[in-house]
């Protein structure tokens, strides 16, 4: 998935707008967002496999990759999952890794995170 990912790091997303020959908006549709793709590409294997050595090294590599490959404004994000992901590697991952923001129409990005339990 971070392999689709770097394809789109430099690709422009459609806003899902129709418009008609005079300009109309006439039908809106949802679309996938940058940050979506990447938080696909990133998030169950940052929760499952940040206890994996190998694992997490392989992910911050293509992260590393990925933030270089990336617009200017679409490496805020995947900093934010270097960071979730050195969170988790530490045995803690935050109820929520991804914005706080609702996405349209109220509907969250992607569901709450309940958080790691602490090993005894």
């Amino acid at each position: 998935m971070l392999r689709s990912a770097r394809h789109l790091a430099r690709r422009p997303f459609p806003d899902g707008i129709h418009r008609d020959a005079a300009g109309e908006v006439r039908l809106i549709v949802p679309v996938k967002t940058w940050e979506d793709y990447v938080l696909l590409a990133t998030e169950e294997i940052t929760r499952a496999g940040a206890d994996s050595p190998p694992v997490a090294r392989r992910l911050e590599a293509a992260l590393n990759d990925l933030r270089h490959l990336a617009l200017p404004d679409r490496r805020p994000l995947i900093e934010h999952r270097l960071a979730a992901l050195a969170e988790a590697r530490h045995g803690y991952v935050p109820r929520r890794l991804v914005r706080p923001e609702p996405t349209r129409g109220g509907v969250p990005a992607v569901p709450r995170l309940a958080a790691k339990p602490k090993k005894t």
